[in-house]
């Protein structure tokens, strides 16, 4: 049970190397599932066009959600500015317009 001490360094310094063989070997797996996944994205052709058209279509949504945004407070504006206008209208003729006040 008592191991010499060189023979304890040696063992030590073997599961050192293999752990660090161990580790280059993951570093290598994952470097050449990056290279793969780079160079797929690169050359393939419908998976970018897929990508593409999504991005579009995400842009062309939010597009469509500001353009609603919009119209809607221009149309609010235009319709106050109109009630505003008949009210004008109303009290030129001497005609009452029940409002409610706050």
């Amino acid at each position: 049970m008592n191991e010499p001490h060189n023979v304890m360094r040696r063992v030590q310094e073997e599961e050192t190397i293999a752990a660090r063989v161990h580790g280059v070997i993951d570093m290598n797996t994952a470097l050449r599932d990056c290279a793969w996944h780079a160079g797929r994205e690169r050359f393939d052709l419908a998976a970018t066009k897929r990508h593409e058209a999504k991005r579009v279509a995400l842009e062309n949504e939010q597009a469509n959600r500001v353009l609603l945004l919009e119209r809607r407070a221009r149309l609010k504006e235009f319709l106050a500015a109109e009630a505003e206008a008949f009210e004008a209208q109303l009290n030129d003729m001497g005609l009452a317009f029940a409002k409610e006040r706050l």
